[in-house]
């Protein structure tokens, strides 16, 4: 029975569906992907698959939603505008609408997740589905293939007339693991920014913890925010709505509006806050000139409670090693 906030990639058990999808004309496959969580709400939040990724997708881009790819195992050349660079493990890759791009693997197979905004990818393969089911042979035509993609928001482009290998830093799409927009190291854990909500319309970011074994976290009880923490490296134990559990690597914790929740690293960990709920970088800028230009108010409760609520932030505690650090 699958978890109530636990979600291990690894374990088909975990997995909503399993897709395959076949290149037109030969049937070769050119992914596997499973299907994590589904979109949420209005603005089609949260959506996550899993993919083991072979070929090569076609020169395309969107109208809407938000692509963030998170590279696990292998390596992809991204082509965007013309500029083509390799992307490796630890980089992410963040496609805005009407980004032109194409993904090639370079690995055998390429081991990535895709976490989408506004996009409703989920029903498009669903739409996917029911023509396999009913008609399979349809999609194996490369005229029918493409005629669907158009209707799926899956735009056609023309090859660029023109393709320049670059490094990486100068396509702004990929972020770089080294590279990050913005860095705020606390004791026991640094924070790094690789997306932004000037980016997206104020949707969401996407944040990197550098945990250190001891790191602990608590938040308010009365907490409005769903969170999806996305464990990368390491070991940490969760606490949520009484539940208590472990997640490692490659393991979602899906957290719902309203339940109390804790963290602890038990290992130094790599963690994502992927669902972005959180304003941090107004929050950790706010913190960060208070402390430096007015350490009367930094040092003052309830002011900076008042902070912390502006930022949607409902951290109650943090310490490293036993040592309050908030």
């Amino acid at each position: 029975m699958r978890h109530p906030y636990l979600i291990r990639l690894d374990d088909p058990e975990d997995w909503l569906a399993v897709r395959e999808d076949l290149q037109a004309g030969t049937g070769d496959l050119i992914e596997e992907a499973h299907d994590i969580l589904r979109p949420e709400g209005p603005d089609l939040m949260y959506e996550f698959n899993d993919s083991y990724f072979y070929k090569s997708t076609a020169y395309h881009e969107h109208s809407t939603g938000w692509e963030t790819f998170f590279i696990h195992e292998g390596q992809l050349d991204l082509c965007i505008r013309g500029k083509t660079a390799t992307v490796s493990p630890g980089d992410v890759i963040f496609i805005p609408p009407y980004t032109v791009h194409k993904m090639t693997s370079l690995s055998n197979p390429l081991i990535w997740n895709g976490l989408f905004h506004g996009l409703g990818l989920l029903s498009v393969m669903d739409n996917k589905d029911m023509i396999q089911k009913t008609n399979p042979d349809l999609l194996l035509n490369p005229e029918m293939r493409s005629n669907y993609l158009a209707n799926s928001d899956n735009i056609p482009r023309e090859n660029p007339c023109f393709e320049e290998r670059v490094p990486k830093e100068e396509i702004r799409e990929i972020r770089a693991f080294d590279k990050p927009l913005a860095v705020y190291a606390l004791p026991g854990v640094s924070l790094r920014q690789y997306t932004g909500r000037w980016e997206n319309d104020g949707k969401t970011e996407l944040w990197l913890a550098e945990m250190k074994q001891g790191f602990k976290v608590s938040f308010n009880q009365f907490n409005p925010n769903a969170d999806l923490f996305y464990v990368v490296e390491g070991q940490v134990k969760f606490w949520v709505a009484g539940e208590e559990f472990e997640a490692g690597r490659r393991c979602l914790v899906k957290i719902p509006r309203y339940a109390p929740r804790s963290f602890e690293a038990l290992t130094d960990a790599k963690m994502y806050d992927a669902g972005g709920s959180t304003h941090w970088s107004d929050f950790l800028g706010d913190m960060t000139s208070l402390k430096k230009m007015s350490p009367e108010k930094y040092a003052d409760k309830q002011y900076t409670k008042g902070v912390f609520r502006r930022h949607q932030c409902y951290v109650e505690s943090a310490a490293y090693k036993g040592q309050a650090i908030y």
